[in-house]
């Protein structure tokens, strides 16, 4: 299984004011100072979390279509002061879990 997910975060982010008048499926939206399970968050952001596929020949066309239909999306990252992971990962049949992250500089970003 391979899972893709968007992280967006910064300790200055204003993450409800960047989300207004966006739809978007989010699966995670957290607060600076809100609990976490380690104690309170630092930054507030949020997740997007691309559908989970089984292979890569269905992940990749899909990631691809994911930057290239959200370019306002990143060239708004790109203007904020938010960090953006792109962390795309795969569990092994026996369970085993492996995970690239990607970090885009704010430049690429207005590129897609």
């Amino acid at each position: 299984m391979i899972f893709t997910v968007l992280r967006v975060s910064g300790s200055n982010f204003p993450v409800d004011a960047f989300l207004v008048g966006r739809h978007l499926e989010l699966a995670l939206v957290w607060h600076r100072g809100e609990p976490s399970r380690t104690g309170r968050h630092e930054t507030s952001g949020f997740n997007l979390a691309l559908p989970d596929v089984d292979s890569w020949k269905v992940a990749l066309p899909a990631i691809r279509a994911f930057l290239n239909t959200n370019g306002q999306l990143f060239e708004d990252l790109r203007k904020s002061e938010a960090e953006a992971v792109l962390d795309i990962g795969s569990l092994s049949a026996k369970k085993s879990r492996m995970r690239l992250r990607f970090n885009f500089q704010r430049t690429y970003l207005s590129n897609w």
